[in-house]
């Protein structure tokens, strides 16, 4: 997906799943890049419904985060707007791919010993990561946050 590919954001019915804005509102075509920065519901599902939902959960486990899903349920759209349970270590820890190229490492607390071994997992190729950072960067803050 390239950050200036256009992509719509209207109301959208997948299967009976109607993801939503935060603000209810809707911003009709943006790019990726506006997309993620304003962080619209709708065109990450967009995304998430071409790339599948069950490849998302293998990607998370591939990174060794084992998301809490219903039980003998596939992984729906909603995962990708937050409908999965994941402890906040793992959500840090994919983080970290971000960070990393898209390399993500294991988080250590303090309690392991000195020379424990420290585990990565390829999550994103490094292309994607700064893609991704870049998209990011472009993110104003809040008013009155600065």
């Amino acid at each position: 997906v390239a950050q200036e590919m256009i992509i719509e954001d209207s109301p959208a019915d997948f299967g009976g799943y109607r993801p939503k804005n935060f603000d209810m509102g809707y911003q009709g075509d943006v790019s990726i890049r506006q997309a993620l920065q304003l962080s619209l519901n709708v065109p990450a599902i967009r995304v998430l419904d071409a790339v599948g939902p069950a490849r998302l959960t293998a990607r998370f486990r591939q990174a060794g985060v084992n998301p809490i899903l219903p039980v003998n349920e596939a992984p729906g759209l909603a995962i990708g707007l937050g409908g999965v349970g994941v402890t906040l270590r793992d959500l840090v820890q994919l983080y970290t791919g971000l960070a990393n190229g898209g390399k993500m490492h294991t988080l250590h607390d303090g309690t392991e010993p000195a020379n424990a071994e420290r585990t990565t997992a390829t999550i994103l190729d490094d292309q994607a990561a700064w893609q991704i950072n870049d998209i990011l960067s472009g993110v104003k803050p809040p008013e009155g946050a600065m």
